[in-house]
């Protein structure tokens, strides 16, 4: 392979070529590690990792049991986050046609439950705070919003502008309606609002109606992620809303019981697609959004906006906030 780099007369890229030999020597490397260290159980998640690959090429060779968990509200098949992995915990049933393509993907799959921990948190004195701070400011509806990372390149599928465009929009209502308040819970820590040079944005976040909820951690390990909890900023809302494709945090913010809504605006189809359209929870357009947001932020009527009771279980069959201890004893357990 590293001969065909340089003197390939074939139809297949170099850089391709120059990606399978740099595996095959993570997976040479690796089988050193494994064989001085006797390492007979192998636990990942992050999939698209390529120590993940290379250790699938290598662990049958020498006796090592390979498994994964599900860590993202995945929503459709992508062969960088799929596994070959011989164990698989995903959140639910519904997951499996997602990481399992044409016979391509984990050899068990096993059920988990959502992994991360959103229930033992105490954060009711920070949600009192946000409320009654809004409260001051004379707004009686708040909405928090998922805002996601910005992809880059042809294969993103959100990218700046379409961050910019919904931060607009949910701007104009701040500025539309001084009795509403909005709480931004950004997945980078770079995403803040501060970094756009919009004028709605601006004016919007004069008003004193818009908080930034970021926490920043001091490892870089945690590759600039935000450590506030998407179901701290729920408790402290009236409706969350996030985006359908990778909607993670949304999905956390439903499994806590707030209601939450999910806007798929490029209109992709999902698992869980023809059971969600019977409930008032997709939005294909800001246009429909903003009319139910006017409706429920001006009436105290009960209303289906966000409720997820009827079909939550669909997406975590255990609903207990415990998946993380489910892992813990799957690791001790799982044969070697």
């Amino acid at each position: 392979i590293f001969i065909k780099i340089f003197f390939n007369k074939e139809n297949i890229s170099r850089y391709l070529l120059f990606e399978i030999y740099k595996l095959l020597d993570h997976a040479n490397l690796l089988t050193y590690a494994v064989k001085f260290f006797g390492i007979k159980k192998f636990f990942f998640y992050k999939t698209y990792f390529p120590i993940t690959d290379a250790i699938q090429i290598i662990s049958r060779e020498l006796g090592v049991s390979t498994s994964a968990f599900q860590y993202t509200d995945m929503n459709f098949a992508t062969p960088l986050m799929m596994s070959s992995s011989d164990n698989f915990l995903i959140f639910s049933d519904l997951y499996k046609e997602v990481f399992k393509k044409n016979n391509i993907g984990p050899n068990k799959f096993f059920l988990n439950g959502y992994p991360h921990d959103y229930s033992s948190h105490d954060n009711s004195s920070d949600v009192k705070k946000i409320k009654n701070n809004f409260k001051k400011k004379g707004v009686n509806f708040t909405i928090s919003f998922f805002n996601e990372s910005e992809q880059i390149g042809k294969w993103s599928h959100h990218d700046k502008n379409f961050n910019i465009k919904i931060l607009e929009f949910f701007s104009k209502i701040i500025l539309e309606n001084n009795k509403i308040g909005l709480i931004l819970k950004p997945q980078k820590n770079r995403l803040s609002l501060k970094k756009y040079n919009n004028k709605f944005i601006t004016q919007a976040l004069e008003t004193g109606r818009i908080l930034e909820l970021i926490k920043k951690s001091s490892s870089k390990h945690f590759h600039n992620l935000n450590l506030i909890y998407p179901s701290m900023a729920a408790s402290a809302s009236d409706i969350s809303i996030g985006i359908a494709f990778g909607g993670t945090a949304a999905l956390e913010a439903a499994l806590a019981g707030n209601r939450t809504i999910l806007l798929n605006l490029t209109k992709d189809y999902y698992p869980w697609s023809n059971f969600m359209a019977e409930e008032n929870i997709i939005f294909n357009s800001l246009e429909t959004l903003k009319i139910e947001i006017d409706k429920i932020s001006n009436s105290d009527l009960e209303t289906n906006f966000g409720d997820w009771n009827r079909i939550i279980d669909n997406f975590d069959n255990f609903r207990d906030s415990k998946g993380h201890e489910r892992i813990h004893s799957f690791i001790n357990t799982v044969k070697k």
